[in-house]
């Protein structure tokens, strides 16, 4: 492995009962008497200090493990070894006891910083080839996402193994990006990163699906020919330079299947709109009273990611944004869902 570990559980995703995520959450099975149709994993890389975000997910979509003929193996969270140079320290014993208690962490040896995620990512990709080739499909998302898992497997339960077998990319695809090349701006990228005009195309980093097929493909070819310097832009090196490079050599094609309008939205406080109006009064609703189920499914039907940008009290929004997520798709009677953060 390019990432050298120093925290893994290398059984996450063998196939085994839902752990307990403490003692007011248990994991979630919901139509268990159905046949297995695909199993998926879930990765989120996350910020050492995002110990909230972490709590919400699993308190939240990340407690459910089969539903709609899908196996949910495990969720699990990919953070570096090391705060930030200049950054506050983060409680090293709050996280400690949270690798203890959960076992969802891998750690890697190197600086969690936002020019470190690129490696985070590589780390992901080898962690799965490595130890979780079970999975039939893999989920990418990060921990400020609301993920309709009802939605999520409604679709993946109908997958064929021709499908899974692909190399295919879902997700939303960018096109023609303009590259920053600024000195003082946080994401610039050098020309030794990537030296083209634009990005090629790549995969919004908010949410995708692939298959395991495409994991291997990607890791074996940056291990082969990305051993310098790497875009620090994950979400472009990862889905757009390096499938570039196994295309251009005349090797199967990995293929992007464009799913930006349907599966992802951002509830961007900064940026409303009508439907995000609509989406804010609703969640801040102690029980949805006004809820029209028909009248949601219309304006967000498709939607699986959800992001959620500058809305103040964010573990009020996300908690509710799941609640409301909960009445809209499940058939059982709504049970609110308990945050105690962590």
């Amino acid at each position: 492995m390019q990432t050298r570990l120093i925290y893994n559980n290398k059984n996450l995703c063998y196939s085994k009962p839902p752990q307990s995520y403490g003692p007011n959450q248990e994991s979630i099975i919901l139509s268990v008497s159905e046949p297995i149709q695909n199993t998926i994993v879930i990765v989120v890389p996350s910020s050492r200090r995002n110990f909230s975000q972490r709590n919400l997910i699993r308190q939240t979509w990340g407690s459910i493990r089969i539903i709609n003929k899908v196996h949910i193996l495990a969720v699990v969270f990919f953070l570096g070894g090391q705060d930030a140079p200049g950054d506050e320290e983060v409680d090293v014993a709050k996280l400690e006891a949270e690798k203890s208690q959960f076992g969802d962490i891998i750690m890697g040896d190197f600086e969690d910083t936002y020019r470190n995620l690129t490696l985070k990512t590589i780390m992901v990709y080898e962690w799965l080839n490595a130890f979780c080739e079970e999975a039939d499909l893999v989920v990418k998302t990060d921990d400020d996402v609301v993920l309709n898992i009802f939605k999520l497997t409604e679709e993946l339960s109908t997958w064929t193994p021709a499908v899974v077998d692909s190399l295919n990319f879902w997700c939303g695809l960018h096109l023609e990006e303009t590259i920053i090349r600024e000195e003082d701006s946080p994401y610039r990228v050098s020309p030794e990163e990537y030296s083209g005009n634009v990005f090629p195309q790549h995969c919004a980093g908010v949410g995708y699906v692939t298959t395991m097929k495409v994991i291997q493909r990607i890791r074996k070819e940056i291990a082969t020919s990305f051993q310098g310097i790497k875009c620090t832009h994950e979400d472009v090196f990862m889905t757009g330079i390096v499938p570039l490079k196994i295309n251009s050599d005349g090797n199967e094609p990995i293929r992007y299947v464009d799913k930006i309008y349907e599966w992802i939205y951002y509830v961007d406080y900064f940026n409303i709109n009508e439907n995000i109006l609509y989406l804010l009064q609703l969640i801040q609703q102690p029980a949805n009273e006004t809820l029209d189920v028909n009248e949601f499914k219309k304006r967000f039907e498709d939607k699986i990611f959800y992001l959620i940008l500058g809305v103040p009290n964010f573990e009020k929004v996300y908690a509710d944004m799941w609640n409301l997520l909960r009445k809209v798709y499940r058939k059982e009677k709504e049970i609110t869902i308990r945050i105690d953060v962590l």
